[in-house]
């Protein structure tokens, strides 16, 4: 019996410190984020201003804020409707 509570501890320690963990990093906290580097930012100046989005995509990327494939779909949506 010693033995199943030690187990069931040690999983159950495993469990809450694998929930606990952010797996997306600590530099993409999304709430630090400033307004202009959203997705939904660049893709409203996709229609109107494209230039202008492709300008804060490629300052986004430099400071890795969007991951390479983040930074690719936008990219593509922005060469789409503008």
């Amino acid at each position: 019996m010693k033995h199943f509570i030690q187990t069931y501890c040690l999983i159950a320690s495993t469990f809450l410190l694998l929930c606990s963990c952010n797996f997306g990093g600590g530099s993409r906290d999304l709430s630090g984020r400033d307004s202009l580097y959203t997705t939904d930012y660049i893709l409203d100046l996709a229609i109107t201003r494209p230039g202008e989005a492709l300008a804060l995509l490629d300052t986004a990327e430099n400071l890795k804020i969007f991951n390479s494939f983040e930074s690719n779909y936008l990219r593509g949506a922005v060469y789409y409707n503008g």
